[in-house]
């Protein structure tokens, strides 16, 4: 029966044996076929049971299975049909059937085929669709952000203004004064100047022109600057850095400061606020790859939950405690991010890490110089665990 049915098929079709019904399971598994056709009777495994075999491996349910059978009962039918079989050949049975029903069910198999690739792609395009829809509410809250920013941002830096008027005077008025008198008003003035250049920082954030302001920026002196604005911070804290610093980029320095020291800030507070044994530690990583500028902030803090990660780049969304901060610093940062035309993302596992990644893109002038060095800068890969994954992305 066999070699009559290889005979009769394997001129129109691609065709495989298999001498008994365990050998039958592991050809499929190999080959992945489009059509089965298998006898009820077989030795080591009979039909009933690899159909039930077959069907129960999803890799292989696309395949169609038609069963030869010279029982013609009900019972017998139930129980194939139960096992998952698509289609019977009685015996005795002609060519003309057989290549007939077999024609039919190969037509099925492949409108499935189509069909599920169909659905796949309407899948894809809904998750695009959300995602879009995702950043259109984003961009929405940071432009109410801006919003609300102008007018606070007005309301606040006259009154700075004057205060640091007062103080330049005052300064000035304290010649015959102790110099620890003096001292003291000189922080309250350098305290003054930079709340006001947090404000014009918060313009440029909100409506300033990502071209504006750019100078050719070194990446290791963006990280020194960032590691002395929090130098009280970081002395109990390890850091492991990989800064490649032969490529320079021309981008809004003081931005980039601001971005880098959100991140660290929020991976210092991480770490304190662990429950870990081990020793707080801070991965720091910032390099090219692929026409961008890669930059990493890993940390083996408290983490973030699953659900909580989607919000975490919105507006005044936090989870501290009242009075310990009011979730700006991310929305901020994913506003740099953005004003670069780059991508911001975080990955996390509550109790076990953070990693914070930024992609800029580089321009022609920066990719020529990054493709002339040396070698290919690959960071460690240390702090590495199971994860999750939530991504932004901005245009």
């Amino acid at each position: 029966m066999q070699r009559f049915l290889k005979a009769e098929l394997e001129k129109a079709y691609n065709i495989h044996t298999a001498r008994d019904g365990e050998q039958g399971f592991k050809l499929a598994l190999e080959h992945e076929p489009d059509l089965i056709l298998t006898d009820m009777m077989l030795p080591k495994m009979d039909g009933i049971t690899l159909c039930r075999k077959l069907k129960s491996n999803p890799e292989l349910l696309p395949s169609k299975i038609i069963l030869l059978t010279a029982r013609a009962d009900d019972q017998t039918k139930i129980s194939a049909l139960q096992a998952g079989v698509d289609d019977f050949l009685t015996k005795p049975f002609s060519t003309i059937e057989l290549k007939t029903r077999l024609g039919n069910l190969l037509v099925n198999a492949r409108l499935e085929k189509e069909l599920k690739t169909q659905n796949m792609e309407l899948e894809n395009t809904l998750e695009q669709l959300r995602h879009t829809e995702t950043q259109l509410i984003q961009s929405e809250r940071l432009s109410g952000l801006g919003s609300l920013s102008a007018g606070i941002m007005h309301e606040i830096n006259n009154p700075i203004n004057f205060m640091v008027t007062a103080t330049h005077y005052l300064k000035g008025s304290l010649q015959n004064s102790s110099e620890e008198i003096v001292d003291t008003v000189i922080d309250i003035e350098d305290g003054l100047k930079r709340v006001r250049d947090i404000i014009a920082d918060l313009k440029s954030f909100a409506y300033g022109n990502p071209t504006e302001k750019q100078s050719e920026c070194d990446p290791e002196q963006i990280w020194r600057t960032t590691k002395r604005l929090l130098s009280h911070e970081i002395n109990k804290v390890t850091l492991e850095e990989q800064i490649d610093a032969e490529t320079s980029i021309m981008r809004n320095e003081n931005q980039l400061v601001q971005l880098m020291t959100n991140l660290l800030q929020n991976a210092i507070q991480a770490t304190q606020q662990s429950d870990s044994k081990e020793e707080r530690r801070i991965q720091i990583h910032m390099y090219p790859q692929n026409g961008h500028y890669l930059t990493s902030i890993r940390d083996n803090g408290t983490g973030i939950e699953k659900d909580v990660q989607p919000k975490i780049f919105n507006p005044f969304f936090t989870t501290k405690q009242v009075g310990q901060g009011m979730g700006r610093g991310l929305s901020i940062s994913h506003t740099i991010v953005k004003s670069h035309n780059g991508e911001i993302s975080v990955e996390s596992e509550p109790g076990k890490f953070t990693e914070f990644k930024i992609k800029i893109p580089l321009k022609e002038r920066e990719k020529e110089t990054a493709n002339q060095q040396p070698g290919t800068f690959q960071p460690k890969d240390v702090l590495k665990e199971q994860k999750s994954t939530f991504h932004v992305h901005s245009e």
